[in-house]
């Protein structure tokens, strides 16, 4: 695990959920260097994500793989609340058992997302891929 993403000082361009596919695409870029690469970091398999604060301007400090169960318990009050408010997330954030049970039996990793100006959050996935835009654009 702790499989650094090098996300660092980039500030996120777009948040892309994709809900039927089960697919959220985080893109980045270098505002401090116009026209360079974007990063681009797909999770798909998703299980859920809480993110907290605003993404707009968000100037990422990490984006890193953590253990899903720590990630859980991080943000379990949040994901709790918002299960029981409104149904929203799947019914395994309910309780720490079912969360354990649901993230080791589906084979679910976790990633943090820290940020100096922004959103904080993590996400819960199957997979993960990143990759470089060479030319900056989507």
């Amino acid at each position: 695990m702790a499989e650094a993403v090098d996300f660092h000082d980039y500030t996120i361009e777009s948040l892309l959920v994709e809900a039927k596919v089960r697919r959220l695409v985080l893109r980045a870029s270098d505002e401090h260097a116009p026209g360079s690469p974007s990063l681009v970091a797909e999770f798909s398999g998703l299980a859920g994500y809480c993110l907290l604060g605003d993404v707009l301007g968000t100037i990422v400090f990490e984006l890193e793989e953590r253990d899903p169960v720590d990630l859980y318990r991080q943000f379990a009050p949040q994901l709790q609340a918002a299960y029981s408010n409104s149904g929203g997330h799947d019914p395994w954030v309910d309780t720490e058992d079912g969360a354990v049970a649901f993230l080791a039996a589906n084979r679910i990793r976790g990633f943090e997302l820290s940020s100096s100006v922004g959103a904080y959050g993590a996400i819960w996935c199957r997979e993960f891929k990143k990759w470089v835009e060479p030319d900056g654009t989507a």
